[in-house]
């Protein structure tokens, strides 16, 4: 992947997060869904927001919920979500498109 170790990769994919959760309006009380977890629904917690992080791989999950212990995080495929229709206010992905099979 261009050489980029994780914890670079991390450094400069989480530079949208915050423009992301802006430009979705994301506030306290809001209940957020993160699609490819990890920063956007930490932050959206720091900023008050009910977050909830899905992601397929279990790693991503785990590495998730220790970073960020005041948000909850899923093991989910985005095409196959394990919530009610209106669970969220907003949802959210982070550079996450381009790992979607089909991403319409």
């Amino acid at each position: 992947m261009l050489g980029f170790a994780p914890q670079h990769w991390s450094a400069l994919t989480s530079q949208a997060v915050e423009p992301l959760l802006d430009a979705a309006w994301v506030g306290a009380g809001m209940r957020v869904l993160d699609i490819g977890t990890g920063d956007a629904a930490g932050r959206a917690a720091e900023r008050g927001a009910e977050a909830t992080g899905v992601d397929v791989a279990a790693a991503m999950v785990e590495i998730a919920t220790l970073r960020y212990p005041t948000a909850s995080f899923v093991r989910a495929s985005a095409t196959e979500l394990p919530f009610a229709d209106a669970t969220f206010d907003a949802a959210v992905g982070n550079i996450v498109i381009q790992h979607m099979g089909e991403p319409a």
